[in-house]
């Protein structure tokens, strides 16, 4: 082979081998920039994340781990005590024989409230 045609082969195999580092540095520059915006992403998510478990109304009604709510200003809480007080109605015990009123409203009695539908069936 002569030194030109090898000096051909030599330049065709180099600027393959460069294409190919371009090619996979470009990759990696993309691939970082998804990277880096991604991560931008994620710590506005922690963020919004951590402000929102910090936030009064974030805690679980049924958790355990709860205790009562509290409140900055103890006078509310005095003012709302002496609300209920004032609408709570005193129950008073029956003296004597007398006999103690019914009522026949059919949301005061217990028991079931609805009626049985009118193809349901009767093992249910």
């Amino acid at each position: 082979m002569s030194t030109t045609n090898m000096n051909m082969m030599m330049r065709s195999t180099w600027r393959s081998f460069f294409k190919s580092l371009d090619k996979a540095e470009s990759d990696d520059i993309a691939k970082l920039k998804q990277l880096k915006s991604e991560a931008e992403v994620n710590k506005k998510r922690l963020v919004d994340l951590q402000e929102a478990t910090n936030h009064p109304l974030s805690q679980s009604f049924l958790n355990p781990l709860a205790g009562p709510p509290t409140d900055a200003v103890s006078d509310e809480d005095e003012d709302k005590d002496s609300q209920n007080e004032a609408e709570t109605p005193r129950i008073r015990r029956n003296p004597g024989n007398e006999p103690a009123t019914q009522s026949h409203n059919a949301n005061d009695e217990p028991g079931v409230w609805l009626d049985k539908p009118k193809y349901m069936q009767d093992w249910l």
